[in-house]
């Protein structure tokens, strides 16, 4: 989040933001990480692996701008995948190259038209990037894995650290993807940590 930039974002705002977006592809999401990885939560090995394997990814690591995490262009019938190399954990990583293979499996015709987009944490982007997001926390940490979070923390503040801890997320990343497993946003920490968003982005 880059305090001071961006629109006024109400609560309502951000909670449409995500329930559409976890509405609409939900489930289109699910299917392709079925049918695309064997296994998951996927860690970075399982992922480089995947882009190994397919013939139509050449996966780079190269040092970019602080502020661009990854890229995936379309060039001459190939997706190149651009992981910002300057990052060295190998779960932000992971999370970074799936949030362009999800650009992949989910917008492949819009990049085959030259469109190509660049990873970044920020929530509130376009409707392409919020669903690469939702796709690389989804790999990262399936809904099992959300559930059993839930079941062994009653509050919302240690589910939320669990995610932070154990894979890495950031708060943003880990109320997200706790929101896309219950889709309701009436948690009153919910409230509290958008309040906090809106203060950062407010003027």
């Amino acid at each position: 989040m880059n305090p001071g930039t961006g629109p006024v974002l109400t609560f309502e705002d951000v909670s449409n933001s995500v329930c559409s977006t976890v509405e609409s592809v939900n489930k289109r999401i699910t299917k392709k990480i079925c049918s695309h990885f064997n296994e998951v939560p996927l860690t970075f090995d399982q992922v480089t692996k995947y882009c190994d394997w397919n013939w139509e990814i050449e996966l780079w690591f190269r040092p970019l701008p602080d502020r661009i995490q990854g890229l995936t262009i379309w060039e001459q019938g190939m997706f190149i995948v651009i992981c910002n190399d300057k990052e060295k954990d190998p779960l932000v990583r992971a999370k970074i190259i799936l949030h362009e293979l999800g650009h992949y499996l989910l917008h492949r015709r819009f990049l085959e038209n030259g469109v190509y987009t660049r990873a970044g944490g920020e929530w509130f982007a376009d409707q392409f990037e919020k669903e690469a997001n939702l796709f690389a926390l989804m790999a990262v940490v399936p809904d099992k894995c959300v559930t059993a979070i839930c079941e062994d923390h009653d509050d919302f503040e240690d589910k939320v650290s669990v995610l932070q801890d154990s894979y890495a997320f950031t708060r943003e990343e880990a109320v997200v993807r706790l929101a896309a497993h219950d889709a309701r946003l009436r948690n009153k920490a919910y409230w509290e940590f958008f309040e906090q968003v809106l203060e950062k982005k407010g003027p």
